[in-house]
Protein backbone atom coordinates (compact mmCIF):
# COMPACT_ATOMS: atom_id res chain seq x y z
CA UNK A 1 0.00 0.00 0.00
CA UNK A 2 1.04 3.60 -0.27
CA UNK A 3 -0.12 7.14 -0.49
CA UNK A 4 0.05 7.27 -4.30
CA UNK A 5 -1.48 3.91 -5.05
CA UNK A 6 -4.39 5.51 -6.94
CA UNK A 7 -2.33 7.86 -9.06
CA UNK A 8 -2.34 5.43 -12.06
CA UNK A 9 -6.12 4.94 -12.00
CA UNK A 10 -7.92 6.36 -15.02
CA UNK A 11 -11.54 7.32 -15.56
CA UNK A 12 -11.40 6.38 -19.25
CA UNK A 13 -10.28 3.53 -21.57
CA UNK A 14 -7.11 4.16 -23.56
CA UNK A 15 -6.83 3.41 -27.29
CA UNK A 16 -4.56 0.42 -26.68
CA UNK A 17 -6.92 -1.06 -24.09
CA UNK A 18 -9.84 -0.49 -26.45
CA UNK A 19 -8.08 -2.45 -29.25
CA UNK A 20 -6.65 -5.28 -27.13
CA UNK A 21 -9.16 -5.83 -24.32
CA UNK A 22 -12.44 -4.49 -25.76
CA UNK A 23 -12.31 -5.71 -29.35
CA UNK A 24 -11.70 -2.35 -30.96
CA UNK A 25 -10.59 -2.03 -34.56
CA UNK A 26 -6.80 -2.10 -35.15
CA UNK A 27 -5.03 0.73 -36.86
CA UNK A 28 -4.33 0.55 -40.61
CA UNK A 29 -1.73 2.51 -42.52
CA UNK A 30 -3.61 3.76 -45.61
CA UNK A 31 -4.76 0.19 -46.37
CA UNK A 32 -1.22 -1.16 -46.88
CA UNK A 33 -0.46 -4.80 -46.21
CA UNK A 34 1.86 -5.84 -43.43
CA UNK A 35 5.56 -5.88 -44.29
CA UNK A 36 6.81 -9.46 -44.75
CA UNK A 37 10.44 -10.13 -45.54
CA UNK A 38 11.70 -13.40 -47.13
CA UNK A 39 13.56 -15.90 -44.95
CA UNK A 40 17.16 -16.59 -45.89
CA UNK A 41 16.70 -20.39 -45.76
CA UNK A 42 13.46 -20.53 -47.79
CA UNK A 43 12.46 -20.06 -51.40
CA UNK A 44 10.87 -16.66 -51.97
CA UNK A 45 8.14 -18.21 -54.17
CA UNK A 46 7.19 -21.42 -52.35
CA UNK A 47 8.12 -20.23 -48.80
CA UNK A 48 9.63 -23.71 -48.19
CA UNK A 49 13.22 -24.58 -47.26
CA UNK A 50 15.41 -24.91 -50.34
CA UNK A 51 17.70 -27.78 -51.34
CA UNK A 52 19.41 -26.23 -54.41
CA UNK A 53 19.48 -22.47 -53.75
CA UNK A 54 20.02 -19.87 -56.47
CA UNK A 55 19.79 -16.10 -56.29
CA UNK A 56 19.03 -13.19 -58.56
CA UNK A 57 21.59 -10.37 -58.83
CA UNK A 58 19.55 -8.32 -56.33
CA UNK A 59 19.99 -11.07 -53.67
CA UNK A 60 16.56 -12.76 -53.62
CA UNK A 61 16.90 -16.50 -52.95
CA UNK A 62 14.85 -19.13 -54.83
CA UNK A 63 14.73 -22.89 -55.08
CA UNK A 64 16.15 -23.91 -58.45
CA UNK A 65 13.31 -26.29 -59.29
CA UNK A 66 10.76 -23.51 -58.62
CA UNK A 67 12.38 -20.56 -60.39
CA UNK A 68 13.30 -22.36 -63.63
CA UNK A 69 9.69 -23.08 -64.75
CA UNK A 70 8.66 -19.51 -63.91
CA UNK A 71 11.43 -17.94 -65.97
CA UNK A 72 10.83 -20.33 -68.85
CA UNK A 73 7.16 -19.36 -68.95
CA UNK A 74 7.23 -15.60 -68.23
CA UNK A 75 10.82 -14.62 -69.13
CA UNK A 76 10.71 -12.10 -66.26
CA UNK A 77 12.20 -11.50 -62.86
CA UNK A 78 9.55 -12.53 -60.30
CA UNK A 79 10.66 -9.72 -57.97
CA UNK A 80 10.41 -6.61 -60.16
CA UNK A 81 9.05 -7.92 -63.47
CA UNK A 82 12.12 -6.95 -65.52
CA UNK A 83 13.25 -9.23 -68.41
CA UNK A 84 15.26 -12.12 -67.01
CA UNK A 85 17.24 -15.11 -68.32
CA UNK A 86 18.21 -18.38 -66.67
CA UNK A 87 21.87 -17.55 -67.21
CA UNK A 88 21.47 -14.58 -64.82
CA UNK A 89 20.85 -16.92 -61.88
CA UNK A 90 23.71 -17.33 -59.41
CA UNK A 91 24.21 -20.67 -57.73
CA UNK A 92 24.69 -20.30 -53.96
CA UNK A 93 26.96 -22.47 -51.83
CA UNK A 94 25.85 -22.50 -48.18
CA UNK A 95 27.95 -24.17 -45.47
CA UNK A 96 26.28 -26.49 -42.96
CA UNK A 97 27.48 -27.73 -39.58
CA UNK A 98 26.93 -31.15 -38.01
CA UNK A 99 23.43 -30.15 -36.83
CA UNK A 100 22.40 -29.06 -40.33
CA UNK A 101 22.47 -25.34 -39.49
CA UNK A 102 23.73 -22.78 -42.00
CA UNK A 103 26.81 -20.90 -40.79
CA UNK A 104 29.70 -18.75 -42.00
CA UNK A 105 32.76 -20.93 -42.74
CA UNK A 106 35.16 -18.11 -41.77
CA UNK A 107 33.73 -16.67 -38.55
CA UNK A 108 31.84 -19.83 -37.54
CA UNK A 109 28.70 -17.86 -36.63
CA UNK A 110 25.35 -19.56 -37.21
CA UNK A 111 22.99 -17.63 -39.47
CA UNK A 112 19.64 -16.43 -38.13
CA UNK A 113 17.04 -13.85 -39.12
CA UNK A 114 19.21 -11.06 -37.63
CA UNK A 115 22.42 -12.01 -39.48
CA UNK A 116 23.89 -9.85 -42.22
CA UNK A 117 24.51 -12.40 -45.00
CA UNK A 118 26.34 -11.80 -48.28
CA UNK A 119 27.52 -13.94 -51.20
CA UNK A 120 30.40 -13.63 -53.66
CA UNK A 121 28.91 -13.12 -57.12
CA UNK A 122 31.68 -14.99 -58.99
CA UNK A 123 31.80 -18.15 -56.83
CA UNK A 124 28.45 -18.13 -55.02
CA UNK A 125 30.13 -18.73 -51.63
CA UNK A 126 27.98 -17.46 -48.75
CA UNK A 127 29.57 -15.60 -45.80
CA UNK A 128 28.60 -13.22 -43.06
CA UNK A 129 29.25 -9.52 -43.61
CA UNK A 130 31.82 -9.60 -40.78
CA UNK A 131 33.91 -12.08 -42.75
CA UNK A 132 33.62 -9.85 -45.82
CA UNK A 133 34.97 -6.93 -43.81
CA UNK A 134 37.95 -9.03 -42.67
CA UNK A 135 38.66 -10.24 -46.21
CA UNK A 136 38.39 -6.70 -47.56
CA UNK A 137 41.14 -5.58 -45.17
CA UNK A 138 43.45 -8.32 -46.47
CA UNK A 139 42.55 -8.18 -50.16
CA UNK A 140 40.53 -5.34 -51.69
CA UNK A 141 37.00 -6.32 -52.77
CA UNK A 142 34.66 -4.10 -54.73
CA UNK A 143 31.05 -3.91 -53.59
CA UNK A 144 29.95 -4.91 -57.07
CA UNK A 145 31.36 -8.41 -56.48
CA UNK A 146 29.11 -9.17 -53.51
CA UNK A 147 25.37 -9.78 -53.23
CA UNK A 148 23.44 -8.94 -50.08
CA UNK A 149 21.15 -11.87 -49.26
CA UNK A 150 19.89 -10.51 -45.94
CA UNK A 151 20.49 -7.20 -44.18
CA UNK A 152 18.53 -6.75 -40.93
CA UNK A 153 19.45 -3.04 -40.84
CA UNK A 154 17.85 -2.37 -44.23
CA UNK A 155 14.81 -4.65 -44.68
CA UNK A 156 13.94 -3.45 -48.20
CA UNK A 157 12.43 -6.69 -49.57
CA UNK A 158 8.70 -7.12 -49.04
CA UNK A 159 7.26 -10.37 -50.37
CA UNK A 160 3.84 -8.78 -50.74
CA UNK A 161 5.33 -6.28 -53.22
CA UNK A 162 6.82 -8.96 -55.50
CA UNK A 163 5.73 -8.67 -59.12
CA UNK A 164 4.70 -12.34 -59.36
CA UNK A 165 2.24 -12.02 -56.46
CA UNK A 166 0.81 -8.63 -57.38
CA UNK A 167 0.34 -9.70 -61.00
CA UNK A 168 -1.27 -13.01 -60.00
CA UNK A 169 1.16 -15.20 -61.96
CA UNK A 170 0.66 -18.94 -61.96
CA UNK A 171 3.21 -20.45 -59.56
CA UNK A 172 1.94 -24.04 -59.59
CA UNK A 173 4.12 -25.68 -62.24
CA UNK A 174 3.75 -29.41 -62.66
CA UNK A 175 6.47 -31.01 -64.80
CA UNK A 176 5.27 -33.11 -67.71
CA UNK A 177 7.78 -35.81 -66.88
CA UNK A 178 9.56 -36.73 -63.72
CA UNK A 179 12.78 -34.84 -64.41
CA UNK A 180 12.21 -32.53 -67.39
CA UNK A 181 10.72 -29.57 -65.47
CA UNK A 182 9.03 -28.09 -68.62
CA UNK A 183 12.33 -27.92 -70.47
CA UNK A 184 12.74 -27.02 -74.12
CA UNK A 185 13.26 -29.75 -76.70
CA UNK A 186 17.01 -29.19 -76.85
CA UNK A 187 17.24 -29.30 -73.04
CA UNK A 188 15.13 -32.48 -72.91
CA UNK A 189 17.49 -34.22 -75.36
CA UNK A 190 20.45 -33.16 -73.29
CA UNK A 191 18.81 -34.34 -70.04
CA UNK A 192 17.77 -37.69 -71.46
CA UNK A 193 21.28 -38.31 -72.77
CA UNK A 194 22.84 -37.60 -69.39
CA UNK A 195 20.22 -39.66 -67.56
CA UNK A 196 21.00 -42.70 -69.68
CA UNK A 197 24.66 -42.42 -68.73
CA UNK A 198 24.37 -41.51 -65.03
CA UNK A 199 20.80 -42.38 -64.05
CA UNK A 200 18.45 -39.92 -62.31
CA UNK A 201 20.06 -36.53 -61.75
CA UNK A 202 19.85 -34.42 -58.63
CA UNK A 203 18.58 -30.82 -58.86
CA UNK A 204 22.20 -29.67 -58.52
CA UNK A 205 23.28 -31.71 -61.52
CA UNK A 206 20.21 -30.51 -63.48
CA UNK A 207 21.17 -26.91 -62.77
CA UNK A 208 24.76 -27.46 -63.95
CA UNK A 209 23.76 -29.07 -67.24
CA UNK A 210 20.87 -26.70 -68.06
CA UNK A 211 22.93 -23.67 -67.12
CA UNK A 212 25.75 -24.75 -69.42
CA UNK A 213 23.37 -25.44 -72.30
CA UNK A 214 21.60 -22.06 -71.96
CA UNK A 215 24.84 -20.13 -71.90
CA UNK A 216 25.95 -21.88 -75.08
CA UNK A 217 22.68 -21.02 -76.85
CA UNK A 218 22.86 -17.37 -75.81
CA UNK A 219 26.44 -17.02 -77.08
CA UNK A 220 27.91 -16.27 -73.68
CA UNK A 221 31.08 -17.73 -72.20
CA UNK A 222 30.62 -21.27 -70.92
CA UNK A 223 31.09 -21.99 -67.27
CA UNK A 224 32.96 -25.03 -66.15
CA UNK A 225 30.47 -27.77 -65.38
CA UNK A 226 30.45 -28.91 -61.81
CA UNK A 227 29.94 -32.64 -61.87
CA UNK A 228 27.77 -34.12 -59.13
CA UNK A 229 29.96 -35.56 -56.38
CA UNK A 230 30.68 -39.23 -56.83
CA UNK A 231 29.85 -41.38 -53.82
CA UNK A 232 33.01 -42.13 -51.92
CA UNK A 233 33.87 -45.74 -51.42
CA UNK A 234 33.77 -46.56 -47.76
CA UNK A 235 37.03 -48.00 -46.51
CA UNK A 236 36.42 -51.35 -44.93
CA UNK A 237 38.55 -52.16 -41.92
CA UNK A 238 38.74 -55.34 -39.94
CA UNK A 239 36.41 -55.37 -36.97
CA UNK A 240 38.11 -57.19 -34.09
CA UNK A 241 34.73 -58.20 -32.66
CA UNK A 242 33.95 -60.24 -35.78
CA UNK A 243 37.20 -62.17 -35.83
CA UNK A 244 37.40 -65.76 -34.73
CA UNK A 245 39.48 -66.66 -31.73
CA UNK A 246 42.30 -67.54 -31.82
CA UNK A 247 43.44 -65.16 -34.57
CA UNK A 248 45.35 -66.74 -37.48
CA UNK A 249 49.12 -66.72 -37.14
CA UNK A 250 49.57 -64.66 -40.32
CA UNK A 251 46.98 -62.07 -39.24
CA UNK A 252 48.35 -58.55 -39.79
CA UNK A 253 46.66 -55.16 -39.88
CA UNK A 254 47.96 -51.81 -41.08
CA UNK A 255 48.53 -49.15 -38.39
CA UNK A 256 46.26 -46.67 -40.21
CA UNK A 257 43.41 -49.20 -40.09
CA UNK A 258 44.05 -49.78 -36.38
CA UNK A 259 43.82 -46.03 -35.73
CA UNK A 260 40.51 -45.87 -37.61
CA UNK A 261 39.16 -48.74 -35.49
CA UNK A 262 40.19 -46.95 -32.30
CA UNK A 263 38.57 -43.71 -33.44
CA UNK A 264 35.26 -45.50 -33.91
CA UNK A 265 35.29 -46.74 -30.31
CA UNK A 266 33.38 -44.55 -27.88
CA UNK A 267 35.62 -45.50 -24.95
CA UNK A 268 38.73 -44.24 -26.75
CA UNK A 269 38.88 -40.97 -24.85
CA UNK A 270 41.56 -39.05 -23.00
CA UNK A 271 41.69 -39.63 -19.27
CA UNK A 272 42.05 -36.00 -18.16
CA UNK A 273 41.68 -33.52 -21.04
CA UNK A 274 38.24 -32.35 -22.20
CA UNK A 275 37.01 -30.98 -25.54
CA UNK A 276 36.79 -27.47 -24.07
CA UNK A 277 33.52 -26.69 -25.84
CA UNK A 278 31.76 -25.40 -22.72
CA UNK A 279 34.48 -22.94 -21.75
CA UNK A 280 35.10 -21.95 -25.36
CA UNK A 281 31.45 -21.18 -26.07
CA UNK A 282 31.22 -19.27 -22.78
CA UNK A 283 33.96 -16.82 -23.84
CA UNK A 284 33.32 -16.73 -27.61
CA UNK A 285 30.15 -15.72 -29.44
CA UNK A 286 31.25 -17.50 -32.64
CA UNK A 287 30.94 -20.97 -31.09
CA UNK A 288 27.74 -22.91 -30.58
CA UNK A 289 26.79 -22.87 -26.88
CA UNK A 290 27.69 -26.09 -25.04
CA UNK A 291 26.58 -26.82 -21.49
CA UNK A 292 28.46 -30.04 -20.78
CA UNK A 293 32.14 -30.93 -20.91
CA UNK A 294 33.21 -34.29 -22.30
CA UNK A 295 36.62 -35.92 -22.41
CA UNK A 296 38.10 -35.47 -25.86
CA UNK A 297 38.89 -38.32 -28.25
CA UNK A 298 42.52 -39.41 -28.50
CA UNK A 299 44.43 -38.14 -31.52
CA UNK A 300 46.51 -40.29 -33.87
CA UNK A 301 49.76 -39.79 -31.97
CA UNK A 302 48.19 -40.78 -28.64
CA UNK A 303 46.72 -43.93 -30.21
CA UNK A 304 50.13 -44.84 -31.64
CA UNK A 305 51.65 -44.67 -28.17
CA UNK A 306 49.61 -47.77 -27.27
CA UNK A 307 51.75 -49.99 -29.48
CA UNK A 308 54.91 -47.83 -29.37
CA UNK A 309 55.24 -48.50 -25.63
CA UNK A 310 55.01 -52.27 -26.12
CA UNK A 311 57.69 -52.18 -28.82
CA UNK A 312 59.97 -50.12 -26.59
CA UNK A 313 59.49 -52.29 -23.51
CA UNK A 314 60.16 -55.52 -25.44
CA UNK A 315 63.03 -53.99 -27.49
CA UNK A 316 61.65 -55.33 -30.80
CA UNK A 317 63.54 -54.61 -34.03
CA UNK A 318 62.38 -54.56 -37.64
CA UNK A 319 64.08 -56.36 -40.54
CA UNK A 320 64.13 -55.37 -44.23
CA UNK A 321 65.89 -56.78 -47.28
CA UNK A 322 66.82 -54.08 -49.81
CA UNK A 323 67.45 -55.43 -53.33
CA UNK A 324 69.35 -53.05 -55.64
CA UNK A 325 70.90 -53.30 -59.09
CA UNK A 326 74.27 -53.83 -57.37
CA UNK A 327 73.18 -56.47 -54.86
CA UNK A 328 71.18 -57.07 -51.70
CA UNK A 329 71.52 -55.50 -48.27
CA UNK A 330 69.95 -56.54 -44.97
CA UNK A 331 68.70 -53.66 -42.84
CA UNK A 332 67.99 -53.73 -39.10
CA UNK A 333 65.46 -51.08 -38.01
CA UNK A 334 65.68 -49.88 -34.39
CA UNK A 335 61.94 -49.53 -33.79
CA UNK A 336 62.46 -49.41 -30.02
CA UNK A 337 64.74 -46.35 -30.32
CA UNK A 338 62.83 -44.42 -33.00
CA UNK A 339 59.32 -45.92 -33.21
CA UNK A 340 57.71 -43.30 -35.44
CA UNK A 341 60.61 -43.11 -37.89
CA UNK A 342 60.78 -46.90 -38.01
CA UNK A 343 57.04 -47.14 -38.68
CA UNK A 344 57.36 -44.61 -41.51
CA UNK A 345 60.17 -46.53 -43.25
CA UNK A 346 58.73 -50.03 -42.75
CA UNK A 347 55.20 -49.11 -43.85
CA UNK A 348 56.53 -47.32 -46.94
CA UNK A 349 58.36 -50.55 -47.77
CA UNK A 350 55.15 -52.53 -47.17
CA UNK A 351 53.32 -50.30 -49.66
CA UNK A 352 56.15 -50.81 -52.23
CA UNK A 353 56.80 -47.06 -52.22
CA UNK A 354 60.55 -47.43 -52.74
CA UNK A 355 60.35 -50.04 -55.51
CA UNK A 356 61.82 -48.62 -58.72
CA UNK A 357 63.32 -45.49 -57.13
CA UNK A 358 66.95 -44.52 -57.63
CA UNK A 359 69.76 -43.28 -55.39
CA UNK A 360 70.04 -39.71 -56.71
CA UNK A 361 72.99 -38.47 -54.61
CA UNK A 362 76.37 -40.07 -53.87
CA UNK A 363 79.34 -38.54 -52.05
CA UNK A 364 82.33 -40.89 -51.52
CA UNK A 365 83.52 -41.32 -47.90
CA UNK A 366 80.27 -39.67 -46.79
CA UNK A 367 76.90 -41.20 -47.82
CA UNK A 368 74.47 -42.27 -50.56
CA UNK A 369 70.92 -40.84 -50.60
CA UNK A 370 67.62 -42.12 -52.09
CA UNK A 371 63.89 -42.44 -51.54
CA UNK A 372 62.73 -39.52 -53.72
CA UNK A 373 60.13 -40.29 -56.45
CA UNK A 374 61.21 -37.16 -58.35
CA UNK A 375 64.86 -38.24 -58.34
CA UNK A 376 66.26 -34.79 -57.60
CA UNK A 377 65.99 -34.56 -53.79
CA UNK A 378 62.95 -32.26 -53.71
CA UNK A 379 60.07 -34.78 -53.44
CA UNK A 380 58.78 -37.57 -51.26
CA UNK A 381 55.90 -38.01 -48.79
CA UNK A 382 55.93 -39.76 -45.46
CA UNK A 383 53.60 -42.61 -44.49
CA UNK A 384 51.67 -40.16 -42.31
CA UNK A 385 50.94 -37.83 -45.23
CA UNK A 386 52.96 -34.93 -43.81
CA UNK A 387 56.39 -34.16 -42.43
CA UNK A 388 57.05 -35.53 -38.96
CA UNK A 389 59.36 -34.75 -36.08
CA UNK A 390 62.94 -35.92 -35.41
CA UNK A 391 63.73 -38.75 -32.99
CA UNK A 392 67.22 -38.82 -31.50
CA UNK A 393 68.50 -41.65 -29.29
CA UNK A 394 71.91 -41.82 -27.55
CA UNK A 395 72.38 -45.53 -28.34
CA UNK A 396 72.53 -44.99 -32.11
CA UNK A 397 74.47 -42.32 -33.97
CA UNK A 398 76.38 -41.68 -37.20
CA UNK A 399 79.58 -43.23 -35.83
CA UNK A 400 80.28 -46.01 -38.33
CA UNK A 401 79.71 -47.30 -41.83
CA UNK A 402 76.23 -48.53 -42.82
CA UNK A 403 74.09 -46.30 -40.59
CA UNK A 404 70.58 -45.75 -42.01
CA UNK A 405 69.32 -42.21 -41.37
CA UNK A 406 66.60 -39.78 -42.50
CA UNK A 407 67.37 -36.96 -44.93
CA UNK A 408 65.65 -33.65 -44.22
CA UNK A 409 65.62 -29.96 -45.10
CA UNK A 410 65.73 -28.78 -41.49
CA UNK A 411 64.43 -29.60 -38.06
CA UNK A 412 61.30 -31.83 -37.97
CA UNK A 413 60.97 -32.09 -41.77
CA UNK A 414 61.28 -35.85 -42.27
CA UNK A 415 59.55 -37.42 -45.26
CA UNK A 416 60.50 -40.46 -47.33
CA UNK A 417 64.14 -39.73 -48.24
CA UNK A 418 66.92 -41.57 -46.43
CA UNK A 419 70.67 -42.06 -46.69
CA UNK A 420 73.27 -44.70 -45.75
CA UNK A 421 76.70 -43.63 -44.46
CA UNK A 422 80.02 -44.77 -45.95
CA UNK A 423 81.89 -43.97 -42.72
CA UNK A 424 81.69 -42.08 -39.41
CA UNK A 425 79.73 -38.79 -39.68
CA UNK A 426 79.34 -37.73 -36.06
CA UNK A 427 78.65 -34.11 -37.05
CA UNK A 428 75.20 -35.30 -38.20
CA UNK A 429 74.17 -36.40 -34.69
CA UNK A 430 71.35 -34.23 -33.41
CA UNK A 431 70.56 -33.07 -36.94
CA UNK A 432 69.36 -36.26 -38.69
CA UNK A 433 67.45 -39.20 -37.19
CA UNK A 434 69.52 -42.40 -37.27
CA UNK A 435 67.04 -45.28 -37.06
CA UNK A 436 68.73 -48.38 -38.54
CA UNK A 437 71.89 -49.95 -39.92
CA UNK A 438 73.15 -52.33 -42.56
CA UNK A 439 73.85 -55.73 -40.96
CA UNK A 440 74.38 -57.74 -44.14
CA UNK A 441 75.74 -56.92 -47.59
CA UNK A 442 78.14 -54.13 -46.63
CA UNK A 443 80.25 -55.05 -49.64
CA UNK A 444 77.41 -53.63 -51.77
CA UNK A 445 78.01 -50.27 -50.06
CA UNK A 446 81.68 -50.45 -51.03
CA UNK A 447 80.70 -51.05 -54.68
CA UNK A 448 78.30 -48.06 -54.55
CA UNK A 449 81.02 -45.83 -53.11
CA UNK A 450 83.40 -46.71 -55.97
CA UNK A 451 80.99 -45.49 -58.67
CA UNK A 452 82.09 -42.12 -60.13
CA UNK A 453 79.72 -39.14 -59.95
CA UNK A 454 78.87 -36.22 -62.22
CA UNK A 455 77.59 -32.69 -61.63
CA UNK A 456 75.32 -32.43 -58.62
CA UNK A 457 76.78 -35.57 -56.92
CA UNK A 458 74.62 -37.78 -59.14
CA UNK A 459 76.04 -41.26 -59.89
CA UNK A 460 77.09 -41.78 -63.50
CA UNK A 461 75.69 -45.31 -63.38
CA UNK A 462 72.05 -45.60 -62.29
CA UNK A 463 71.61 -47.36 -58.93
CA UNK A 464 68.01 -48.46 -58.56
CA UNK A 465 66.06 -50.07 -55.71
CA UNK A 466 64.47 -53.14 -57.26
CA UNK A 467 62.46 -54.20 -54.21
CA UNK A 468 62.22 -53.48 -50.50
CA UNK A 469 60.97 -56.62 -48.74
CA UNK A 470 59.80 -56.46 -45.12
CA UNK A 471 60.94 -59.57 -43.25
CA UNK A 472 59.70 -58.49 -39.82
CA UNK A 473 57.14 -55.78 -39.08
CA UNK A 474 56.82 -55.36 -35.29
CA UNK A 475 54.07 -52.75 -35.62
CA UNK A 476 51.58 -55.06 -37.33
CA UNK A 477 52.50 -57.93 -35.01
CA UNK A 478 51.90 -55.86 -31.87
CA UNK A 479 48.65 -54.44 -33.25
CA UNK A 480 47.41 -57.99 -33.98
CA UNK A 481 48.25 -58.94 -30.40
CA UNK A 482 46.37 -55.91 -29.01
CA UNK A 483 43.29 -56.73 -31.09
CA UNK A 484 43.42 -60.38 -30.05
CA UNK A 485 43.45 -59.44 -26.35
CA UNK A 486 40.66 -56.93 -26.95
CA UNK A 487 38.63 -59.62 -28.71
CA UNK A 488 38.99 -62.02 -25.77
CA UNK A 489 38.15 -59.33 -23.20
CA UNK A 490 35.08 -58.12 -25.11
CA UNK A 491 33.85 -61.66 -25.66
CA UNK A 492 34.26 -62.50 -21.97
CA UNK A 493 32.39 -59.34 -20.98
CA UNK A 494 29.59 -60.15 -23.40
CA UNK A 495 29.23 -63.68 -21.98
CA UNK A 496 29.05 -62.31 -18.43
CA UNK A 497 26.26 -59.92 -19.41
CA UNK A 498 24.22 -62.57 -21.23
CA UNK A 499 24.91 -65.30 -18.64
CA UNK A 500 27.01 -67.48 -20.92
CA UNK A 501 26.71 -68.75 -24.45
CA UNK A 502 23.56 -70.41 -25.80
CA UNK A 503 25.12 -73.86 -25.15
CA UNK A 504 25.93 -72.99 -21.55
CA UNK A 505 23.08 -73.42 -19.01
CA UNK A 506 24.91 -71.92 -16.07
CA UNK A 507 23.37 -68.54 -16.61
CA UNK A 508 19.84 -69.86 -17.23
CA UNK A 509 19.06 -70.80 -13.61
CA UNK A 510 16.27 -68.91 -11.92
CA UNK A 511 17.57 -66.16 -9.73
CA UNK A 512 16.18 -65.81 -6.22
CA UNK A 513 14.60 -62.46 -5.52
CA UNK A 514 16.92 -60.23 -3.58
CA UNK A 515 15.88 -59.63 0.04
CA UNK A 516 15.66 -56.03 1.14
CA UNK A 517 18.75 -54.87 2.95
CA UNK A 518 18.25 -54.41 6.69
CA UNK A 519 20.13 -51.98 8.84
CA UNK A 520 20.54 -51.63 12.60
CA UNK A 521 20.25 -47.85 12.31
CA UNK A 522 16.85 -46.24 13.03
CA UNK A 523 14.78 -45.46 9.95
CA UNK A 524 13.13 -42.08 9.51
CA UNK A 525 9.36 -42.39 9.80
CA UNK A 526 9.56 -45.75 11.54
CA UNK A 527 6.60 -45.02 13.87
CA UNK A 528 4.53 -43.10 11.35
CA UNK A 529 1.14 -44.58 10.44
CA UNK A 530 1.04 -46.09 6.99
Amino acid sequence: MGKKRHTQDKMWISTTEHIIDWGGKGSTIHGKQKFQKPLFYCCAISFLPFSSPVATPDGTIFEFTNIVPYIQKYKKNPVNGDPFKLSDLIKLKFSKNEKGEYYCPITGKIFNEYSHIVAIKETGEVYSYDAYDNLRNVEPFSKQKIITLQNPNEPDRNINEFYCFKNGDDLNFEPKTENTMNLTNSQKKLMSKIQKEAGTLTPEAEYNNIHKRIKTQEGEEEDKQIEPPKPKKKKTFINPLKLKNPLPKDFKIEPKAFIQIKKMEVKNRHSSQTEGKASGSFTSTSLTPAYKNEFRMKNDQEIRKDYYQLIKSRQIKGEIELSTTLGKMSLLIHCDYCPKTGENFIELCESKYYNGLTFHRLIPEFMIQGGDPKGDGTGGTSYFGKQFEDEFHPKIGHNRKGILSMANSGSNTNGSQFFITFGPCTHLDGMHTAFGEVVGGKEVLSVMESIPTKTGDKPEKEIKILEATVLKNPYREIIAEILSKQFIADKKLKEEKTGGTWTNFRGLKEKKPEEPKTSSRPVIGKYMKK
